[in-house]
């Protein structure tokens, strides 16, 4: 990804994506150079090529796959965690019909 912010807060959204994340190049457009702010065609071309052939892309690539992996980690940890939920929900139930007398501190203990 090419972070390319224009206005507003794209910069510190382009900033995030850039130096935080690692998910993104971001062209050069100081307002301070002879361009007054504005992006060459060279320098795009330049930012495409290394994201295409570079390491700085590579690097990209797999930060992306990281995180994607992250994601379907997290995923199935949530979701066995609701189903690790509804077991203990299933056997508290169970364990206060065989255990009228007792009280819901001494079923969880044994949950």
């Amino acid at each position: 990804m090419i972070a390319w912010p224009l206005f507003a807060e794209q910069r510190t959204n382009a900033a995030m994506v850039t130096d935080a994340l690692r998910v993104a190049l971001r062209p050069n457009n100081n307002d301070n150079d002879n361009n007054n702010g504005v992006v060459l065609e060279e320098q795009i071309a330049d930012l495409i090529k290394r994201l295409m052939e570079g390491s700085e892309g590579e690097e990209i690539r797999r930060h992306d796959e990281i995180r994607q992996v992250r994601g379907e980690y997290d995923a199935k940890v949530s979701s066995l965690e609701r189903q690790v939920e509804g077991v203990c929900g299933l056997l508290t139930v169970m364990l206060q019909q065989m255990n009228p007398g007792k009280s819901e501190e001494d079923i969880a203990a044994l949950v």
